[in-house]
């Protein structure tokens, strides 16, 4: 199955240094957002249209994740979201694709992300 989880570029390449991401969300959060690819469109739009920063995202094999993951019902739509609980492993991700808007200012989903959504 692949998820997908956006992250800031910033975070994503300070992460290939140390080959493992998401200790600040962990600090935060206790664990790494992550979604389904049919879920990450309204996600980002309900969620980080005010983020600044370059976008990406991030497409994990979750048979290869190391850390536990599990799946929590979140917010109003009572949808289930892969949570990730311990750092992320960066051999899991299997693709990184910019995440973009479009002129209106809301996120779509790049076409390389939905190639993915038959493993999902």
């Amino acid at each position: 199955m692949i998820l997908v989880h956006v992250a800031k570029k910033e975070d994503y390449e300070n992460a290939l240094k140390s080959s493992f991401y998401g200790s600040f969300s962990i600090k935060k959060d206790g664990f790494i957002h992550c979604s389904k690819i049919e879920d990450v469109i309204d996600v980002a739009n309900d969620n980080l249209k005010s983020i600044k920063d370059d976008l990406l995202i991030l497409c994990i094999d979750a048979r290869k994740v190391k850390s536990e993951i599990k799946w929590e019902e979140r917010g109003s739509k009572k949808i289930k979201f892969p949570h990730i609980y311990g750092l992320l492993n960066m051999d899991a991700v299997i693709n990184v694709i910019p995440f973009l808007k479009n002129k209106n200012g809301d996120f779509y989903l790049p076409t390389k992300v939905l190639e993915y959504k038959k493993e999902s």
